[in-house]
C-alpha cells in the first residue's frame, strides 16, 4: 500500500491540518542558503531560472515562490513545517487503521509489515524545500520499520541499507528466490549474522527536470556521506559524526584523504549494469 503524503503540495486533511501550531514545531537549524564551498550543481539547481516548477509556486497552496529564489522566511517555514507534520500524522493514523484491522482479524502476528519511504524532504535544511541533487541526510535517511514472525522486536539496526533491499527482503520472508538485482535481504542484520559498511544511492538528473545534467552517485557509511558526479568527477564529502548538519565540505581536506579514497572505492564498487532511463514524457 502506498500513501502519497507527506509530499507537496503542503496540504493536510482535517483534522490533521490543525494538529500543530507554527510556534510548537521545530524548524531546520540552518535554514539559509549556503552555496559556498559546495559542488557546482548546488548553485546551478537553485539559481537557474529556466528550471521547471520543481520548487515553484505550483507546488504549494499559498502561492509563495519558496525555494526557487532562496527566499524562505522563518514564518513561512514554520507554517510549511506544521502542515508537513500534519501530513505525517495523517499517514500515521491510516497505518494504525491497517494494523488495527489485522489485529481484529487475528492476523497481525501472522503478517510481515515493512514501513518505508522513498525519500525524505529538505524542509528548510540549507534554505531548501522539496528534493533535488543536494543529497543531504534529510533526503537520504528515511523511516524504515519492519515486524513479523521471527523478527525480534525493540531493536535498532544502525547498518546503512537501501530501498533496493526491500524486494529481496520481502522475497526472502515469503520463501521465494529474489529476482536478479543489487538488493540483499535484511534477514542477516536482525539475526546478527551480517553487517554492512555502506549503502549507495543513485540520481541521474536531466536538464528537463532540474536544469542540471549530471549522473550523481552517493555513498552513505556509518560516519560519512560522499557524492560524486560521475560525468565531471566533482565530489563532496561530509563527516556526519563531527558535522551532522553537513556544513563543511571535506573532500579537499588532506586530513580526509584516506576516507576520500575509501568512499571513492565504495562508489566505484557498483556494477556498471544500469538500464538507460526511459524517455521523459512531461515533467514527471
Amino acid at each position: 500500500m502506498s500513501f502519497p503524503d507527506p509530499h507537496p503540495p503542503f496540504l493536510a486533511p482535517k483534522p490533521w491540518c490543525d494538529s500543530y501550531t507554527p510556534e510548537e514545531v521545530t524548524i531546520a537549524r540552518h535554514s539559509e542558503l549556503d552555496l559556498e564551498n559546495r559542488p557546482w550543481w548546488h548553485r546551478a539547481f537553485v539559481e537557474d531560472r529556466a528550471r521547471p516548477i520543481n520548487q515553484g509556486a505550483e507546488h504549494n497552496a499559498g502561492g509563495i515562490d519558496w525555494g526557487q529564489k532562496g527566499e524562505l522566511t522563518d514564518a513561512a517555514l514554520r507554517d510549511i513545517t506544521r502542515i508537513y507534520f500534519g501530513m505525517i500524522s495523517a499517514v500515521d493514523h491510516e497505518v494504525g487503521r491497517i494494523l488495527h484491522a489485522l489485529e481484529t482479524a487475528g492476523e497481525l502476528d501472522n503478517t510481515y509489515v515493512i514501513f518505508i519511504s522513498d525519500h525524505g524532504e529538505w524542509l528548510g535544511d540549507h534554505g531548501l524545500l522539496l528534493k533535488g541533487p543536494m543529497l543531504y541526510d534529510g533526503l537520504l535517511r528515511v523511516p524504515c520499520l519492519i515486524r513479523g514472525p521471527g523478527i525480534p522486536g525493540g531493536r535498532v539496526i544502525d547498518d546503512p541499507v537501501g530501498t533496493v533491499d526491500v524486494l529481496a527482503t520481502a522475497a526472502d520472508l515469503a520463501g521465494l528466490a529474489a529476482p536478479e538485482g543489487h538488493g540483499r535481504s535484511w534477514r542477516g542484520l536482525w539475526t546478527g549474522q551480517e553487517s554492512r559498511d555502506f549503502a549507495l544511492s543513485e540520481y541521474e538528473v536531466d536538464s528537463q527536470r532540474s536544469a542540471v545534467d549530471m549522473d550523481l552517485m552517493t555513498v552513505r557509511s556509518a560516519r560519512c556521506r560522499m557524492s560524486m558526479d560521475l560525468r565531471t568527477g566533482t565530489c563532496e564529502l561530509y563527516d556526519l559524526h563531527d558535522d551532522p548538519d553537513e556544513m563543511v565540505n571535506r573532500f579537499d581536506d588532506p586530513a580526509y584523504a584516506a576516507i576520500r579514497r575509501e568512499h571513492t572505492d565504495m562508489i566505484r564498487s557498483r556494477p556498471d549494469d544500469r538500464i538507460p532511463a526511459a524517455p521523459r514524457v512531461g515533467w514527471h
